[in-house]
Parts: C-alpha cells; sequence; structure tokens
C-alpha cells in the first residue's frame, strides 16, 4: 500500500514524503487506516514549523499530528475490538496510511451516529474537560476564563452546564461573539483596564472562585490572581 505523510523536515519547510505499509508485516496488535480527515492544532504544530516558542529544541525531522479519523483497512490476529471497516478516531500524524499499534497506542472507535469530522474534536474536548475535573466547585461559583478559542469555549461550557457563572475573556470580537452564542453568558474584552471591576460587580464584591488560562499566556495568570476571591483556583488549561 502506497501512501504519503506530511514531514517537517526543517524549520519553515515542509514536505510530503511517500510511504509503503505491507498489511502482511503486521504485528499481530497492529491495524492499517486509511485516514479520512486530520485536525491541525495550530498551538502545538505552529511551533514544530518554525522552531520557535518551545521550551526545548525541536530536531528534525517531524511528523506533525494531532488528531485523526481512518477506517480500518488491515488488521492483525490480536485486534478484537475493531474490524476492517470500521471508522476510529486517533492521536495519528497528518498520513494518508497510518500503522496503530492497538495495544500501545490510544484509539477509539467512531460511533456510527457520529460524523467523522465531528469526530476529530474529541481531543479537544478531552483537554477542555481538564479544568472542571481538577477544579473544586459548586453551583453559583464564579469562573473567570481566559482565552475563548475552542478549548476555551468547551471548557466554559461545562462549567456552565455543573451550575457556575462563567465570564469569557478574549481579546478577538470575533470569538466574544460566537463565545455568546455557545451560550457563554458574560464576556469582556481583555486588557480593558476596569476588569477588575467588572468582576468585582458581577460577583458582588467577593472575585471569583476560579481563574482559568486556556490561552498560555503568563500575563493571564498575573491578571487572574487579582480577580480571585480569598483562597480561590487559578487553573492553566492552555499551557504545554
Amino acid at each position: 500500500m502506497q501512501g504519503r505523510r506530511v514531514c517537517i523536515s526543517a524549520p519553515r519547510k515542509v514536505v510530503l514524503e511517500e510511504v509503503t505499509i505491507d498489511p502482511d508485516q503486521l504485528k499481530p496488535t497492529e491495524i492499517v487506516l486509511q485516514t479520512q480527515y486530520t485536525l491541525i492544532s495550530a498551538a502545538a504544530e505552529v511551533g514544530l514549523y518554525t522552531g520557535k516558542d518551545w521550551e526545548w529544541d525541536v530536531l528534525y525531522p517531524r511528523y506533525p499530528g494531532f488528531s485523526s479519523v481512518g477506517v480500518v483497512t488491515h488488521s492483525g490476529g490480536e485486534v478484537k475490538r475493531v474490524i476492517p471497516g470500521d471508522l476510529v478516531f486517533s492521536y495519528a500524524n497528518h498520513a494518508s496510511l497510518t500503522v496503530l499499534d492497538v495495544a500501545r497506542d490510544f484509539y477509539l472507535k467512531v460511533p456510527e451516529n457520529i460524523v467523522p469530522q465531528q469526530a476529530l474534536f474529541a481531543r479537544l474536548g478531552s483537554v477542555a474537560m481538564t479544568a472542571p475535573t481538577v477544579a473544586t466547585y459548586k453551583p453559583g461559583d464564579w469562573v473567570v476564563l481566559f482565552g475563548l478559542g475552542l478549548v476555551g469555549i468547551l471548557a466554559a461550557q461545562v462549567f456552565g452546564q455543573s451550575g457556575t457563572k462563567v465570564i469569557g475573556v478574549d481579546l478577538v470580537d470575533t470569538r466574544l461573539e460566537l463565545a455568546r452564542k455557545c451560550g457563554i453568558e458574560y464576556t469582556v474584552k481583555h486588557h480593558v483596564e476596569h476588569l477588575p471591576n467588572i468582576v468585582q460587580n458581577l460577583t458582588d464584591g467577593r472575585g471569583a472562585e476560579i481563574v482559568i488560562d486556556a490561552i498560555g499566556n503568563a500575563d493571564c495568570v498575573v491578571d487572574g490572581v487579582d480577580l480571585l476571591r480569598r483562597g480561590g483556583q487559578v487553573l492553566l488549561l492552555g499551557h504545554m
């Protein structure tokens, strides 16, 4: 089987490499996936592309990937949970063909009622769920969330469904508008000098119970501390 994969061979240089997969050489726990869709993570993969904004040196070549959905074409003899023809979600690289070891690599069979393009976003959902999972809160608590990208909005929705009151903060007007359409009632454009006053007024002077940085910006953490009540929590959701 012939396929291609994305390779970042050097900073700002991307090529398509030819790959060959022989289904007859699969290990007993391996499967071959024919990719339908992959999702690009701007936060993680732009750093690989530029070679910057990382806390460590980027070694090349690199084969980027964030999440992928593909159809099983072949499987080893010990694979039981999926069969050829099944649709599978995984963290595979950007490639037309991928080999996964089901005994080692993360994967999920996509239910028939889930659209493949929507299944791609499961990884973003798992990131967003981190904050509600580790935080301590109760209905009626106030949450200030910096960063209304996909992860931020998903996290805000989960907190809102749990009975908390969420204040979404961002610099981009279109993101603020999208957040409101997604049910986030309170939105504030960041870098306004009166942000602490807005939070104090909304919370009747007590401050927020939780502040979340869903951007990965240290300035948001510093600004967020001033918005907390005594004993409040700061969660870093946008950091790697």
